[in-house]
């Protein structure tokens, strides 16, 4: 069974809907599945999925956080061309 657009819900909002719904409010896969009229390998695959979109959005945030420093050693080092 294929995700069915419900009530016009874009697909990324339904999956972190999906996410909290398991991981936070401890609703089974299968019950979530039903709920969002999907089936429950499609709930497991955005959990998988939401996952690693915060992987992702930390490292972001980590190399923000270090950027400034890389620049500043390559201003000191000449080791990194601008």
């Amino acid at each position: 069974m294929a995700y069915q657009n419900i009530k016009g819900a874009p697909r990324e909002k339904t999956m972190l809907l999906a996410y909290l719904m398991v991981t936070e409010f401890g609703v089974k896969q299968v019950d979530a599945a039903k709920s969002l009229r999907c089936s429950q390998s499609t709930i497991a695959q955005w959990i998988k999925e939401v996952k690693f979109q915060m992987q992702i959005n930390d490292l972001k945030s980590e190399l923000s956080g270090v950027r400034a420093k890389a620049r500043l050693l390559s201003q000191e080092t000449k080791l990194i061309s601008q």
